[in-house]
């Protein structure tokens, strides 16, 4: 009964905190892009006119999203990491090699409960298929932005982890990123950020 209750325990830790990254992540990744300025090509100084016209333009951009829900397709498994072990970490990251060993044997395909991502957004979160997929268009048509998530290494005292998520922002357009992220006063915090291809 004792095994069996700390079983149940430890579970319950791992699926409180797996949703906790989640969601840190999801917000951090899932931020729409602003415009911030044009290019400036000519090399002189915007004039008064120039600032006025992007001030409006910015303007025109930030109602119009306000009106429109930014969507989120989030693929609706976990996607198990295939790659091999990633060693190239800076100082700062460098113990976490067991917990970098741990993902790679991860082959955990559970269906992500998309109610328990939390965002500080009023985004529509979706849960992606391939019905949503235009077959002669590059561009995602029915949401914004297309995101999987792998299954959570964490070390035994679940203060430690490692994920792997990828972004889309069309079919030509995409990035898999590997994180490092450590518990500090029971808030996740991400300590290294590793590209791990871009296309």
């Amino acid at each position: 009964i004792i095994t069996l209750m700390f079983s149940c325990e430890e579970s319950n830790q791992e699926e409180i905190n797996k949703y906790k990254i989640i969601s840190l992540l999801y917000d951090k990744l899932a931020e729409p892009s602003n415009l911030i300025s044009e290019p400036n090509f000519t090399g002189k100084p915007y004039t008064k006119r120039d600032t006025m016209r992007m001030n409006s333009l910015y303007k025109s951009i930030q109602k119009r999203k306000s009106k429109n829900k930014y969507i989120v397709a989030v693929y609706p498994q976990l996607v198990s990491y295939t790659g091999g072990p990633y060693k190239y970490y800076s100082n700062k990251c460098a113990d976490y090699d067991k917990i970098m060993d741990k993902l790679i044997l991860l082959k955990d395909s559970s269906k992500i409960d998309l109610a328990k991502i939390g965002s500080y957004r009023n985004d529509s979160i979706i849960s992606f298929s391939q019905n949503l997929i235009v077959k002669n268009s590059m561009d995602f048509v029915y949401f914004d932005l297309l995101m999987t998530f792998s299954p959570i290494a964490f070390d035994k005292e679940y203060k430690k982890a490692i994920i792997v998520t990828t972004k889309m922002k069309s079919k030509s357009s995409g990035s898999t990123d590997l994180y490092i992220l450590e518990k500090k006063n029971n808030q996740w915090d991400v300590e290294c950020e590793i590209n791990l291809g871009i296309y």
